[in-house]
């Protein structure tokens, strides 16, 4: 089913072609595990990519709608040849175990070029930004993120929040990333208080060991 979609999208008009295409993307979006960007370290792609990526394609596998787009190595969208999830699948499996700092260092390169184009699929936690305007009369807030200073100002300004933060700091203003307490106690020093009287959101390991690692209290949030 999902080739002859393919197929019949290929071969009819791009103006017609392409709402069908949109309702199959937006089926695959609300149904596999959507991307959440950020750097990472080795041990952390090869974690994300065993318990995400595979997990979609086995989603895919499964599925006897969406099954098919494994047996090609290439689809042809319009006019447009691209690599199938067979050839994905065959790439992961070369780099799984041992993801070399090479591939690392270009994966990441690659994803703050990206990182802009999909900025209207970002969504913004309201509530925990409804929160920290309410709270700005009585605590100072800064930002404390491993993204680079480029990503960070743009999903900032997409959203128009920027002006919500009196400290930003991103990769470029540490040299020990989290886990390490390093941004968290620069921001700590920045407004001249202390660890027991600083409040921390966070939603990854990484930062939840951070924060704990420099003694502030910590607000883990989750799915929103």
């Amino acid at each position: 089913m999902a080739t002859n979609l393919f197929n019949y999208i290929h071969y009819i008009y791009s103006e017609r072609s392409w709402p069908i295409l949109e309702k199959a993307l937006d089926c695959l979006r609300n149904n596999l595990h959507t991307m959440n960007v950020r750097p990472a370290d080795l041990e952390q792609v090869s974690q994300y990519i065993k318990e995400k990526v595979y997990s979609n394609i086995k989603k895919i596998e499964t599925a006897k709608e969406l099954r098919a787009l494994l047996e090609y190595d290439t689809l042809i969208i319009n006019g447009e040849q691209y690599h199938n999830l067979k050839h994905l699948k065959k790439w992961l499996n070369m780099i799984i175990d041992k993801p070399s700092s090479d591939l690392m260092e270009r994966i990441h390169c690659r994803k703050k070029i990206l990182y802009p184009t999909f900025l209207s699929r970002a969504k913004a936690n309201k509530h925990l930004l409804l929160l920290i305007s309410l709270i700005r009369s009585d605590y100072h807030i800064a930002l404390v993120t491993t993204a680079s200073k480029s990503n960070c100002m743009d999903i900032l300004e997409y959203h128009n929040i920027a002006s919500l933060f009196e400290l930003i700091l991103t990769q470029e203003d540490v040299n020990n990333m989290k886990p390490d307490p390093e941004g968290f106690i620069k921001a700590i020093n920045y407004f001249e208080t202390t660890p027991e009287n600083t409040l921390v959101f966070e939603d990854s390991d990484s930062g939840i060991e951070a924060a704990r690692k420099c003694g502030a209290s910590i607000l883990t949030v989750l799915d929103f």
